[in-house]
């Protein structure tokens, strides 16, 4: 007998359809049921690549003991926290609150009024069936205990954020979260001191412009020691590309083995904003086995990206990326087998439970690999894609996505790559065509075709990122008109009236205890930092000054902890950054047929600028405040070259849009 999963879409919670829980998913019929019958509810939030969450399952929950505990005294909820982010936030943040610490699967208790007063992530079985035996004791024998805690519980939650204190920025914050990451910093393996090992990729991407801002720093050399440490190490997928979860290690040997879109997307801007201030080749062949890794294994042939991969195949985690040394020997000649002992770390006893986790041995470069090693690769490879896979997440969410286009985009106008340029607008044509409603709100997900779920914050914040950097690759207004079209939808969804900042959720689901703000990163940014940085842009394009009036105030809303704690608001310290530079608006005009344009814009391109948005066309094709009202000189290409709105003489000489663009 299924459970009351068996008609989700969600692949997380079809895979817990066939569970002796009886599962809900989370709706109006179990909440009804938990009040109408005065049961606990017992509610599990997880992913379908989250390994803790697979062996949970496998020990509790597929078992007729644990089912019928959960069956009789609780009402069971399921909940998927990619399909439902605003769910989890709520729930998580009391665990952060009463733990210090959070994780999935996020297993937590609730009254019947939704109320949690108890939480944990993995439980081993019997110490989980003592816990729930437990709790079940006491909410027969003194309920009002249980009531009384998650009544508090609850006020807390509602209270978190009231007496929170705005902090004023200056300049002064970006030597603050400099020296900051330079105390934890880890001198021999790159990133952060310690293990698990995140890559601090948005971290990363700060130090780069506070290198611009401060050239006497070592803020590059601690940005270059990670990016080496982790494109050799086994966090790196060196035959097929893309990087894993985490690091288990300190020195980045082994991972976590899935692989999230959404760091594809971070890693992607890291190594290409890398490669752009450095011009190290390196960089930017790591950039393009991420972005091939994507296409290949993460597109829908639809165009929009899939979530994720899991790190388990045939119940094992990483066997899909682990080689016995015979493996290898088997599979290549004695001269590919002599090269690739030479470039990769590998031995009979291998690095890892008796196998191999490729890594680069020390001095190995890739633009300086052999024939022999290249072809040993591919042969490899090859060999790989005979095993089992492992599980593919066919979700494809909004706010992903647009991570993932963002970064397209701007790899495809940086390298002169059609192939990204074509995938960033496929995927944004998909979501644009399929994922919005009649009112032309955008939904969260699509799985088999079927769109669902309101969006939440982050679906509007980073499609409308991708889709300036779209317009910024190839100067199609269409792109640029649909950003501004949804900044002002998520204006009317999400914006407060009081605080200037955004709710991070539509606020249309009743059974949720709270409607919470953020601006705290995570894994991807907060919404409203990206938000921060969308509106300023959208600002400059549009000459609108609304719009830079409301980043303001939304700048002005951060907390006071963002001053304490810059490292937990890296993507507003770079929009912050774009701001204090004094950006520059570049607008570039040609006639209606001109090839000499293609210089213009890769002077343009050429570097590291974050600091500068870009806008180009036809005179006589373009509606858009940055381009209107200016002339071409003798008919050539022209460049207008400001701040503020403000213009310098324009040129049509490239010497000399080079000096103006600095």
């Amino acid at each position: 007998m299924k459970n009351k999963l068996n008609l989700e879409k969600s692949p997380y919670l079809k895979q817990h359809a066939e569970n002796p829980v009886w599962w809900y998913p989370w709706g109006a019929e179990a909440f009804e049921k938990a009040e109408r019958e005065n049961k606990l509810i017992f509610l599990s939030i997880g992913y379908s690549t989250c390994h803790w969450c697979h062996v949970m399952e496998h020990e509790s929950f597929t078992q007729q003991d644990v089912a019928d505990i959960l069956n009789q005294n609780f009402i069971s909820i399921k909940v998927d926290r990619e399909e439902r982010p605003d769910v989890d936030s709520v729930y998580m943040n009391i665990m952060l609150g009463l733990n210090g610490h959070g994780g999935w699967p996020l297993n937590m208790v609730l009254t019947p009024k939704r109320e949690a007063f108890f939480c944990g992530t993995y439980y081993p079985r019997a110490n989980f069936v003592h816990l729930l035996n437990e709790i079940q004791s006491v909410w027969h024998e003194s309920p009002e205990q249980i009531l009384s805690t998650g009544g508090r519980i609850a006020e807390w939650l509602r209270l978190k954020d009231v007496d929170s204190e705005v902090g004023s920025l200056g300049p002064e914050i970006f030597k603050t979260f400099y020296t900051g990451f330079l105390k934890s910093f880890d001198f021999e393996n790159g990133g952060r001191l310690g293990a698990p090992k995140f890559i601090p990729s948005y971290g990363l991407r700060l130090l780069l412009r506070y290198q611009l801002r401060a050239p006497d720093s070592q803020a590059l050399a601690l940005v270059e020691k990670t990016l080496e440490m982790v494109s050799r190490g086994g966090i790196y997928d060196h035959l097929g590309g893309g990087f894993h979860r985490y690091a288990t290690d300190e020195a980045w040997l082994i991972p976590h083995f899935e692989k999230m879109l959404y760091d594809q997307s971070a890693m992607a801007n890291i190594f290409l904003e890398a490669y752009q201030l450095t011009e190290n080749t390196e960089y930017k062949m790591v950039l393009q086995e991420t972005l091939e890794y994507v296409l290949r294994d993460l597109q829908a042939p639809e165009g929009g990206f899939y979530s994720a991969e899991d790190a388990d195949s045939e119940g094992e985690e990483g066997s899909f990326y682990l080689w016995t040394f015979s493996e290898i020997e088997r599979a290549l000649t004695a001269e590919e087998l002599h090269e690739f002992k030479l470039t990769y770390n590998i031995s009979l006893n291998g690095n890892f439970e008796n196998k191999n986790i490729l890594e680069l041995a020390p001095g190995k470069l890739r633009q300086n690999f052999s024939a022999k090693t290249i072809s040993a690769q591919d042969k490899l490879f090859a060999r790989r894609l005979s095993r089992p896979r492992p599980l593919r997440d066919e979700k494809i969410l909004v706010s992903w996505n647009g991570l993932m286009i963002s970064a397209l985009a701007k790899a495809g106008a940086c390298l002169k790559e059609t192939t990204y340029v074509k995938a960033a607008k496929r995927a944004a044509d998909f979501i644009i065509a399929n994922l919005k409603n009649t009112e032309s709100e955008l939904y969260h997900q699509s799985i088999d075709g079927v769109s669902s779920h309101d969006a939440v914050l982050e679906d509007y914040a980073f499609f409308i990122d991708g889709l300036i950097e779209i317009y910024q690759t190839d100067f199609e207004e269409k792109y640029l008109l649909e950003a501004q079209k949804l900044q002002k939808k998520q204006d009317e969804i999400f914006l407060s009236s009081e605080s200037q900042s955004y709710f991070s959720s539509s606020g249309r689901d009743i059974y949720l205890i709270k409607r919470e703000k953020s601006f705290l990163d995570n894994v991807t940014p907060s919404g409203n930092s990206m938000t921060l940085f969308n509106l300023l842009r959208l600002a400059d394009f549009f000459f609108d000054s609304e719009m830079s009036g409301r980043a303001q105030k939304l700048l002005n809303s951060f907390p006071k902890e963002i001053q304490a704690h810059p490292s937990e608001f890296v993507q507003a310290l770079m929009a912050y950054d774009y701001l204090q530079s004094t950006p520059k608006q570049i607008a570039i005009l040609w006639p209606e047929t001109s090839a000499q344009v293609e210089n213009m814009l890769d002077v343009v391109r050429e570097g590291f600028h974050p600091h500068q948005i870009l806008g180009a066309g036809s005179v006589s094709s373009t509606d858009l405040a940055l381009l209107m009202n200016r002339k071409l000189i003798d008919g050539k290409p022209t460049a207008y070259v400001c701040e503020h709105h403000s213009c310098q003489l324009p040129t049509t000489e490239l010497h000399e849009l080079k000096k103006l663009i600095v």
